[in-house]
């Protein structure tokens, strides 16, 4: 567990905001792509749970604040980082069929012997 302050996200890149506001937390904007933070929060006096999202533009206009894509190393590990996760989530996303696909082959192999 981290100390006081420090924030953890599990952030992905989705195509649309798909949980209430629906919408980039900065700016509003409704277009996608954005970054989801994986995070949830109410506001007070509300009851309606809000899911936070970024537009790439967003992510964009902060990383150029921050600088970092004036640095090359920053930028080589941001792309590789997302390549790794792009490859991550193909991965995640076939295993439901991969696991089918085992089981069929093992009712296959039990009729077979």
């Amino acid at each position: 567990m981290g100390r006081e302050g420090d924030l953890q996200v599990s952030a992905i890149r989705v195509e649309n905001a798909e949980f209430f506001p629906h919408r980039d937390a900065v700016t509003g904007n409704e277009k996608g792509p954005f970054v989801d933070l994986g995070l949830i929060y109410v506001e007070p006096g509300e009851i309606q749970p809000r899911r936070i999202y970024l537009s790439e533009e967003t992510v964009r206009e902060l990383a150029q604040t921050l600088g970092i894509l004036n640095d090359p190393e920053l930028v080589r590990k941001a792309r590789t980082a997302g390549y790794v996760q792009g490859k991550l989530d193909a991965v995640k996303e076939g295993l439901p069929d991969v696991a089918r696909r085992a089981a069929d082959l093992g009712a296959l192999a039990a009729s077979l012997s």
